[in-house]
């Protein structure tokens, strides 16, 4: 589900929101949608169904020109919304899977192979780069063999952020820091670092690392938490500590990671 804010000349407060739909709904599913809408007095419309008008794709690699909705040109806040679930190309729906619905159904089937499926993920997200809002439903999310014969699984999580590739990465590099393979823990940190304060949701998860039993990956969680700055307060106690490390990266980097999280307090 998309949501835009349209344009009205200069941007204010209260514009109204349009709220958008690509998927070809049960009409169950539609009807508690148009309920919600109506209480809200707002309506649903089908993208497909709203006028086209060609664009250039700015530094497009895979789409050059396209024809797409004039409501996702014409907002002022494009807030995506996926539903979180598995799927055969792509493996998971999140923010730049979702955008694949602004695609005109005519076009999609050439991309749905890889690897240009994901090149036009970036293409498409590239459209309302700026102005666009992820919220990621994980609610109730699949897993499996998804999207139609996925199995649902409770997980009671909401991703969301304003930087599309943070807030996709930031949940996955933080699930890898859980992984059996140390040299997958220790690139996940790094990222997680070079990621830098939109990466702030893992600093929990960061500061557990700092407890890992391979010296690596400790000392890449702290370099991280020193990269992600003041938003890191919540780690000092644990960078205090780990400056009695029995490594001496660990200690420098702790170190460096408590004058970076003052400096920017």
């Amino acid at each position: 589900m998309k949501k835009a804010m349209p344009k009205r000349g200069k941007r204010r407060r209260g514009a109204e929101p349009t709220v958008s739909t690509t998927m070809r709904l049960r009409s169950s599913v539609r009807e508690d949608l148009e309920a919600w809408a109506a209480r809200a007095r707002r309506s649903v419309s089908d993208l497909a169904q709203e006028p086209h008008v060609e664009v250039e794709v700015p530094g497009g690699t895979v789409l050059k020109k396209l024809r797409v909705p004039k409501v996702v040109l014409d907002a002022d806040l494009f807030v995506n919304a996926p539903k979180l679930k598995t799927t055969r190309v792509g493996l998971l729906t999140l923010g730049f899977k979702n955008m694949f619905g602004v695609l005109p159904h005519e076009y999609r089937h050439p991309y749905h192979r890889l690897p240009e499926h994901y090149y036009v993920l970036v293409d498409l997200m590239k459209l309302v780069r700026g102005r666009v809002l992820t919220v990621v439903d994980g609610l109730m999310a699949m897993e499996g063999y998804g999207p139609r014969f996925g199995d649902p699984v409770q997980m009671d999580l909401v991703i969301a952020g304003r930087d599309p590739v943070a807030t996709e990465a930031v949940p996955a590099l933080e699930k890898a820091l859980g992984s059996e393979d140390f040299r997958i823990r220790s690139k996940a940190a790094e990222a997680l670092g070079n990621i830098g304060r939109k990466a702030t949701a893992a600093v929990p998860a960061l500061v557990k690392a700092l407890d890992d039993q391979e010296s690596l990956v400790r000392a890449w969680a702290a370099k991280a938490l020193g990269q992600i700055g003041g938003k890191a307060e919540a780690a000092v106690p644990a960078l205090i500590k780990a400056r009695r490390d029995g490594e001496l990266l660990v200690r420098a980097w702790a170190l460096e990671a408590l004058r970076k999280i003052k400096r920017r307090q």
